[in-house]
């Protein structure tokens, strides 16, 4: 039988556990979260953008470098062996950086970083993305870690969880900042594009094999392969219809200066000649020893015809600009649309 005493003891005893617990959970949240006026995440920052010279961006897995050339708004990736970098892309960084704001002070313990991608990038199971904004001397304009993003629930402005270098607090601040990590990322991807329409003839080779001429037929809409034997016909026009726009949208997959790769006919090539006088000729060339990758490389040449159309004069420009003195690689589908095949095209007839 339960005595008053043993129950007033047993009551006393809940409270202070009781207490205990509500004490611990209250010292976890005062360290965890706390909301702050909105300030800047980099006090300063939006007036010394014009000093940086260099973008870091490392993750573990590797980094990129974006340069800058000059005194100009021109940039680089030098992982790219140089190959300029998308303006757009990088204004679009220091503009995020300089507009973050912090909302929400968030945890200093380091057991709880990974929880929201803000480990340090030396471990191997980090997911952090580390900014450094450097200035022409190498100095930290910038530098902080970048973890996990937080859409807003009612369509806003979104989040993301940051860690300043050399603080253990974290922070949740708002701004329309997307960290890229990836080359392709930061590079001018779409090497050329001719409309179909624009074809007066395209020819494409595969190795070992004879080329093939495609015609356009503006009357049906439609690529035609000139010179297509009476003994067969076409098997799908849809595949057909592929090879012939692949001009359209030439995009990259990687890029490198074109110095020590030599064009080898042996691997096929194309060409593409438009009905206002422009004509781009793509050559392949075989990956160095070592490469590592077995794709070709493309090259290219350009140029306007005399009497050509201003459109074409303005994009044998624009794609000579792009790719003289630099070699490209495609995806593995768009290398395969660019070296088809009589026998891959057709079929016998009946």
């Amino acid at each position: 039988m339960l005595t008053r005493r043993f129950v007033l003891g047993l009551a006393v005893l809940t409270a202070v556990v009781s207490a205990a617990a509500v004490a611990a959970q209250y010292q976890r949240w005062a360290d965890t979260i706390r909301s702050v006026e909105a300030r800047p995440a980099f006090p300063g920052i939006g007036e010394r953008l014009g000093e940086v010279a260099r973008v870091r961006i490392a993750r573990a897995d590797g980094s990129l470098t974006v340069a800058r050339t000059g005194t100009g708004d021109g940039w680089i990736v030098e992982e790219a062996g140089g190959y300029p970098a998308r303006r757009a892309a990088v204004r679009e960084l220091l503009i995020g950086l300089s507009d973050l704001e912090t909302i929400e002070a968030k945890t200093r313990d380091p057991a709880r970083y990974a929880k929201l991608h803000l480990s340090d990038i030396d471990r191997p199971d980090s997911r952090a993305l580390r900014v450094v904004l450097e200035d022409p001397n190498g100095g930290a304009v910038l530098d902080a870690l970048f973890g996990k993003r937080v859409p807003s629930l009612s369509g806003g402005t979104p989040s993301i969880y940051i860690r300043r270098a050399g603080e253990a607090r974290t922070w949740l601040a708002r701004g329309e900042l997307e960290v890229r990590a990836g080359r392709l990322d930061w590079l001018p991807i779409l090497v050329a594009s001719i409309e179909r329409e624009r074809i007066a003839r395209a020819t494409l080779a595969a190795p070992g094999a004879a080329p093939v001429a495609l015609v356009w037929d503006e009357a049906r809409k439609r690529f035609e392969i000139e010179g297509l034997p009476e003994d067969r016909q076409v098997k799908s026009r849809y595949e057909l219809l592929r090879a012939g726009m692949v001009s359209e949208r030439l995009i990259l997959d990687d890029v490198r200066p074109a110095d020590g790769l030599a064009a080898d006919p042996a691997l096929g090539g194309a060409e593409w000649r438009t009905t206002d006088g422009l004509a781009l000729a793509l050559s392949w060339a075989a990956p160095a020893e070592g490469d590592g990758d077995a794709r070709p490389w493309a090259l290219f040449a350009v140029e306007a015809a005399a009497d050509a159309a201003e459109k074409a004069r303005k994009q044998a420009a624009g794609i000579a600009g792009r790719t003289e003195g630099w070699a490209f690689r495609f995806s593995e589908g768009t290398t395969k649309r660019l070296r088809p095949t009589l026998e891959g095209l057709t079929r016998p007839k009946g």
